[in-house]
């Protein structure tokens, strides 16, 4: 719930900071102001950002549309701007708005699933915290199209890549609320993945996705090695025993 204590930050208004990031854009002319469309909570805190910045260092990339009206729209993208500049909340707790995780920027610019809120998320307890991974976004969207119920969302594009094949071209699948077909049950079937980046890579590469080629070539030489000292020692061991001269 918002109070007074986290309608200022820093001895700013909301009004203010808004004034100062749009003077510190237009630094550098209309086109840093226009290259910046993403606000999400990073490390570093809630913060105005690239495309390039937010995703491009992503192996999987979706992007869904609310189906709400253009006036909840602006109200959402004006709630943004109300969050930027606040810390990113390294406990994961959604109860924490002074503090935000990046789903959560989403959660509360679209009404925290309150009684006048637009959207309906699928908050989720995780070691006691209240919180919402991205794919469980993904998995309520899923679900209900399926299911044959009007989705809360659009699918607009979906972007996969491999990021260790690097031969390989990326993905880039535009659906614009189209989700039925093959194309749509690509998608779909992405959920089957490991939500952790080295799990999936590793169950597409093997160890390559976890330690570099020449680390695995000498790791084989190390046992490879080991196992040839081995055997020869068993094998003087067994030669010094045959050439033992037998107790009397």
């Amino acid at each position: 719930m918002e109070t007074a204590a986290t309608e200022v930050i820093n001895g700013k208004t909301h009004a203010d900071r808004m004034m100062e990031l749009v003077q510190t854009l237009k630094e550098d002319g209309d086109d840093k102001l226009n290259s910046h469309h993403v606000i999400e909570a990073i490390s570093e805190g809630v913060m105005h950002t690239t495309i390039d910045h937010s995703v491009g260092e992503a192996s999987s990339v979706f992007a869904l549309r609310p189906r709400v009206d253009e006036k909840d729209r602006a109200e959402a993208i004006a709630s943004a701007f109300f969050y930027e500049g606040r810390q990113y909340d390294f406990n994961f707790d959604f109860d924490t708005p002074n503090t935000l995780v990046c789903t959560e920027v989403i959660y509360r610019c679209y009404g925290g699933n309150g009684k006048n809120a637009k959207l309906n998320f699928p908050i989720v307890e995780v070691m006691g915290r209240r919180t919402l991974p991205a794919h469980e976004i993904a998995r309520q969207f899923i679900a209900d199209v399926r299911a044959g119920k009007e989705p809360q969302y659009d699918l607009v594009a979906w972007l996969d890549t491999d990021r260790l094949n690097k031969l390989q071209p990326a993905s880039l699948e535009i659906y614009d609320g189209d989700h039925t077909g093959e194309n749509f049950e690509r998608f779909a079937n992405t959920l089957n993945r490991s939500s952790i980046t080295f799990m999936m890579e590793y169950q597409r590469h093997g160890l390559t996705a976890v330690v570099g080629t020449w680390v695995l070539i000498l790791f084989y030489l190390a046992v490879i090695t080991s196992l040839g000292y081995a055997l020869t020692k068993f094998l003087l061991f067994l030669r010094t025993k045959s050439n033992s001269p037998d107790p009397a």
